[in-house]
């Protein structure tokens, strides 16, 4: 079985990695977003006692930043949180699924919703806890600290292996990903009626659905070790039977 890994490099290669250790080896490779640090961007971090992070991609801004150890975060993905304490920032809230998981956590950790939350961000970043923050009363602002690019082309090893029928599976953590993958192989002859997507939430299905794969299916979070289990329901071969998507039942 042969898996297609469409995120970003950085996280692409994590994820390799632990399908790897838990026995997948034949592994593709196909980052459709390049990741840019927005320049001379910095945290202004003047009383400021709660920081909101959605995304792997704006841990290198709290990185550089002088933030205190102790600072509040609010922090979406468990591998996410991880990076942050190996990094020594122990007052952590850790939501599972998406930027929305949060605002309950928010609201029972944040009594004054005068104290101020930093959010460094990404340039074109979700609205949804924004709304929600908003729309609450508290004091919050988003700070853009990268950039997600689109690549205009696939490499052509990929566009191979898709129109020659090597890839089984293809795996997408984000809605952007499954139009980017969309519009860059709407020219191409894929037979994708052998191939299996694998979305980590429904918002992502929704991009993918309309097309004649195998089978769409979402996992139960929108993290690695979700997909994971995923990815080890899918037996390929000859006889297998048709995959179903998990909201149908």
């Amino acid at each position: 079985m042969r898996i297609l890994i469409t995120r970003p490099h950085q996280q692409a290669e994590e994820f390799a990695a632990e399908l790897r250790s838990a026995g997948f080896q034949n592994l593709m490779l196909e980052p459709l977003l390049s990741i840019r640090p927005i320049e001379h961007v910095t945290l202004n971090l003047d009383d400021v006692k709660n920081l909101v992070i959605t995304s792997q991609n704006a841990v290198f801004s709290l990185l550089k930043s002088s933030a205190p150890k102790d600072i509040k975060i609010f922090v979406v993905g468990v591998r996410t949180a991880e990076k942050l304490r190996e990094a020594g920032y122990c007052n952590l809230y850790v939501g599972n699924h998406g930027g929305e998981d949060l605002y309950p956590l928010i609201q029972n950790h944040i009594k004054d919703r005068r104290e101020k939350i930093l959010h460094p961000a990404g340039l074109f970043m979700k609205e949804s806890l924004q709304n929600l923050l908003k729309e609450g009363g508290y004091s919050y602002s988003a700070l853009p600290v990268y950039r997600a690019d689109p690549i205009s082309t696939l490499r052509p090893t990929t566009e191979k292996a898709l129109m020659d029928g090597e890839i089984d599976v293809i795996t997408f953590f984000s809605p952007r990903t499954a139009e980017i993958f969309v519009k860059l192989t709407s020219s191409m002859t894929i037979n994708r009626e052998n191939v299996v997507v694998c979305c980590a939430s429904n918002a992502i299905m929704q991009k993918i659905s309309h097309l004649s794969w195998q089978s769409v299916l979402v996992a139960e979070n929108p993290h690695g070790m979700s997909m994971i289990e995923l990815l080890k329901t899918i037996k390929k071969g000859p006889s297998c039977q048709r995959l179903t998507n998990k909201t149908e039942n």
